[in-house]
């Protein structure tokens, strides 16, 4: 096609349909660079902006939407709980006792001794008990993470209504619950005293429960090694 035909054929186009540089382009099989120069004095309406921009933006909203659904139906592969709570929506409340109750049974299984806070909103939800040790446990249900892996919050409330993180001293270790995957993530204070908002779940930490027995062993050193310097 020669170049005037084109260029008004170009300009028809972008007058009467409003099509982007890129559609023209593609309609008269010619270079976006050149449809760029014939129809540089004639600019889209503010209208069709407005529209495209809406439309590019409720598209990007679904394929977020769809990813995440797909992630969290591939988390929920082989959970045996998975017909309880599918299509069901749950309070904060009611997520934080199932977080608890899925850790319960594990410290359980694990033979642990457990006393748990009789006050909601305690920072410290349970403390587990081995051989006169005492661990501080705080559980937090596994939020669902916009681009990946699920997530645990690493704040709490400081009293003013306003969110902190968890400093040294207040817990040892902190268990996020992944209700979808039926999992439990584990963390050290150690591991997330770096972090200020949140800790990933990951393979990583999923089910790593020798964490427990790895900080009861070194507790029991620390009391070996200060009983040893008092004797002295």
């Amino acid at each position: 096609m020669a170049k005037p035909a084109a260029q008004a054929q170009a300009i028809q186009l972008r007058i009467d349909e409003q099509l982007s540089l890129a559609a023209i382009a593609s309609r008269l099989k010619v270079s976006k660079s050149s449809v760029s120069k014939w129809v540089r004095k004639y600019p889209l309406s503010t209208e069709t902006l407005t529209a495209r921009q809406e439309c590019a933006i409720n598209l990007s909203i679904d394929i977020r939407r769809q990813k995440r659904a797909r992630r969290e139906a591939e988390r929920a592969i082989g959970s045996p709980y998975r017909r309880l709570f599918d299509g069901r929506a749950y309070t904060s409340s009611e997520k934080g006792k199932i977080a608890e109750a899925a850790v319960l049974l594990r410290l359980a299984m694990l033979q642990l001794e457990v006393y748990k806070s009789f006050f909601d909103g305690d920072k410290i939800d349970m403390i587990v008990s081995k051989d006169g040790i005492l661990m501080k446990l705080q559980v937090r249900f596994a939020r669902a993470g916009r681009h990946g892996n699920p997530y645990v919050s690493l704040q709490c409330s400081n009293g003013r209504k306003k969110m902190r993180t968890y400093t040294q001293g207040e817990l040892d270790v902190l268990i996020g619950f992944d209700m979808l995957a039926n999992t439990c993530h584990v963390f050290h204070f150690d591991e997330i005293k770096a972090n200020r908002r949140c800790a990933t779940c990951n393979k990583e930490n999923a089910e790593t429960w020798d964490k427990l027995e790895t900080w009861f062993e070194s507790r029991q050193e620390d009391q070996v090694c200060a009983t040893m310097i008092v004797g002295r």
